[in-house]
């Protein structure tokens, strides 16, 4: 009987998984699984918890594990293009994450826990091409992001608390459903140094773009 296409976590064994990591030029254990079949979290990476950087991205993965929050020593998690449709509350435990990226998954509002706020070291989260119309009030706490991706949502506001952060610079927020107070064209992105002085934003708004 011919097998399914794609992988099933029992197929990538821990020394698979161990020749998939390389060291990068800043000296980071990275661990990179992307586009490989997954449909669920490898149970062999527990084995590997001391990896600076995960990417699953691109896999058809449903669901973290509980213990996701077991991976202390990560920095930088990609998790973007699998079918996720909520993140365990142990993730907040990750204090020391710097980059999240939870892109083009299958999230809901009531899909994000509320310990995302505990992390506090977190530079950029990208919860683009999802199906959230709100935010977790508690990411007010995180003091050092810088960006923050909402693109291809369900707003029909931005997060009042976007503009309390006070190093975020960059806010992408395109395709969103937006009422009319908060409108804008397809194509632009808010600024949030612009945003501080107006909700509206106007032609002084710049643009970028958070990888994926």
């Amino acid at each position: 009987m011919p097998k399914k296409k794609g992988a099933d976590a029992k197929k990538l064994t821990l020394k698979a998984a161990k020749k998939a990591i390389h060291i990068t030029q800043d000296g980071r254990r990275r661990l990179t699984l992307s586009n490989m079949g997954l449909t669920i979290f490898p149970k062999c990476l527990f084995k590997l918890s001391n990896v600076d950087e995960l990417d699953l991205s691109r896999n058809l993965i449903q669901k973290l594990p509980d213990n996701i929050g077991s991976f202390t020593s990560l920095r930088w998690l990609d998790l973007h293009s699998n079918k996720l449709e909520s993140v365990p509350e142990s993730i907040g435990n990750l204090v020391g994450l710097t980059h999240l990226n939870l892109a083009n998954n299958c999230l809901t509002t009531t899909g994000l826990p509320s310990s995302l706020g505990f992390l506090c070291n977190l530079k950029s989260l990208n919860l683009g091409l999802n199906q959230l119309n709100a935010l977790p009030p508690t990411l007010e706490r995180l003091d050092h992001l810088q960006e923050l991706g909402l693109s291809d949502n369900l707003f029909a506001k931005l997060p009042e608390f976007v503009q309390t952060l006070r190093n975020l610079t960059k806010v992408n927020v395109t395709r969103n459903p937006f009422t009319y107070r908060h409108a804008m064209m397809d194509t632009t992105t808010y600024h949030v140094k612009v945003l501080r002085r107006s909700q509206d934003c106007g032609p002084a708004c710049e643009r970028f773009s958070l990888a994926m």
